[in-house]
């Protein structure tokens, strides 16, 4: 990952002793120490050798180091040290990449799982962690007879080894939501990762078909662990509509949802819908880009803790917390924030499905989307049809 750019940030692969590095430790010290002073008075944290340091890697903006993460050999374990955001460089999806950084280092050196350490004082980190697929384990390595401060957590390095087109139509005598939610049923049972919905806006002569969607909040409810990816189409839904929509499966589903994107570019439903002319193929896939966008930004809308849910003041959330998301582009203008608090990942997956593959370009946007930084929202979304 040396040398990329995550969110306007330069991330570079250095050493243990860089001293920007260890300004940035220094600068974690003094913001998370305090937190467990009265319960680590007289306790020293486990020694670390450097030679057991495998990588570190800074990012920085404008040439200031804002965001470092580290990985290294704990007996047989890949330990991930030290995820820091320093304060000028957050909401920009920093910790997001460097945790996939030191993923990868530790999958090339043929770790089937990374495991790392917090403190129970760090929720913040902890929905971090989460958000980005780690689980919790019981405390590891020198952290095991600790019961009172850490909170351990581990992430298999595997890719997904299964996945599953389901269609949602069927003959016009079935039951489409029982038919398409017991084949997902069967697939979770079987131990299916992912299992992409079909849809369109076409339905032929003869079957019955459901908004995917709609069946995979249905599914939710009678499955367990298969990741949930309904298809929408882009170019006639309205982006905040499908961003709450994906949003509130993800809180549906706990964390397993996602989106496939397609488009249209028929004369038949342009018209039937009656908006619009139907985009040619460039301009449609241009459009899903912003869709993407977007949802990325209202997503992104809400921090993690700005519910506050208090009864005895009335307070729901902290105003302070919930952004503007401020997009413009050619085919609508979305101001934000999202109606729908934060979700379980934060930024559900998005991905593509065409017979006329987009550009590589356009295609590397959708896939795993970053956190970005913007201003805050109080307002909805608005789309004017160029």
């Amino acid at each position: 990952m040396s040398g990329a750019t995550v969110s306007g940030a330069t991330v570079e692969r250095t050493t243990w002793d860089d001293p920007r590095v260890a300004a940035l430790r220094e600068a974690m010290d003094a913001e998370i120490g305090p937190r467990y002073a009265d319960v680590l008075r007289n306790v020293a944290p486990p020694p670390l050798d450097v030679a057991d340091v495998v990588a570190v890697f800074l990012a920085t903006v404008d040439g200031e180091p804002v965001a470092t993460a580290s990985l290294k050999r704990t007996g047989a374990f890949a330990e991930v040290k030290r995820v820091f955001v320093h304060a000028h460089g957050r909401r920009r999806g920093l910790a997001s990449a460097l945790l996939r950084a030191v993923e990868d280092e530790a999958r090339a050196l043929g770790y089937a799982a990374a495991h790392l350490q917090t403190g129970f004082r760090q929720p913040e980190a902890q929905r971090l962690y989460e958000r980005e697929g780690w689980r919790q384990v019981p405390p590891f390595g020198p952290y095991a007879g600790d019961t009172v401060v850490s909170v351990t957590y581990a992430k298999p390095l595997g890719q997904p080894l299964l996945a599953a087109d389901v269609g949602t139509a069927v003959p016009a005598e079935n039951d489409v939501v029982g038919a398409v939610v017991e084949q997902l049923e069967a697939l979770d049972a079987a131990g299916v990762d992912v299992a992409f919905l079909d849809d369109a806006y076409r339905v032929p002569d003869g079957v019955v078909r459901a908004d995917a969607p709609t069946l995979a909040a249905v599914a939710a409810h009678r499955t367990h662990r298969i990741a949930l990816v309904p298809s929408v189409t882009t170019t006639h839904t309205e982006p905040f509509h499908l961003s709450k929509v994906v949003q509130t499966l993800d809180w549906v589903t706990r964390g397993r949802a996602g989106v496939r994107l397609t488009v249209s570019t028929d004369d038949e439903e342009a018209a039937a819908f009656g908006r619009r002319l139907a985009p040619g193929p460039d301009d449609a896939w241009a459009e899903a880009a912003d869709v993407v966008e977007a949802s990325r930004r209202l997503w992104d809308s809400w921090e993690d803790d700005a519910e506050i849910r208090d009864v005895a003041t009335g307070r729901f959330i902290d105003a302070g917390k919930v952004h503007y998301t401020g997009f413009t582009g050619r085919w609508f203008a979305v101001q934000g924030p999202s109606i729908v608090p934060r979700s379980p990942q934060g930024l559900p997956r998005s991905s593509s499905r065409t017979t006329t593959p987009p550009r590589p370009r356009r295609r590397a946007r959708w896939r795993w989307p970053t956190s970005s930084g913007h201003g805050r929202s109080t307002t909805s979304s608005g789309r004017g049809r160029g």
